[in-house]
């Protein structure tokens, strides 16, 4: 496999997760994805880490830590902070 083959991995995880998928299906699948998609250059971004998770690890003190810990800014800590005291205050 092309390590730069994002359709191929994806649809050999695909099959790994659904074991029982028609061979025939995963093809047309692939297929279709390399219709729709070809000669595109892809980004795939960095999933963000959920607020609650920011918030249960912030101990009031600990923002760079937690930026730090989880590849966040600073600011986006606080944002979640201010975010779910809002929430609460409702």
């Amino acid at each position: 496999m092309n390590g730069d083959d994002m359709i191929r991995r994806f649809i050999e995880m695909l099959l790994e997760i659904q074991p029982g998928m028609e061979a025939e299906l995963a093809l047309q699948l692939e297929k279709q994805m390399r219709a729709e998609f070809k000669g595109e250059r892809v980004y795939v971004k960095k999933p963000k880490p959920a607020p609650e998770e920011i918030v249960q690890r912030f101990d009031g003190r600990n923002a760079k830590a937690v930026a730090k810990d989880l590849g966040i800014s600073r600011e986006t800590v606080y944002r979640a902070i201010k975010r779910r005291r809002e929430l609460q205050s409702r």
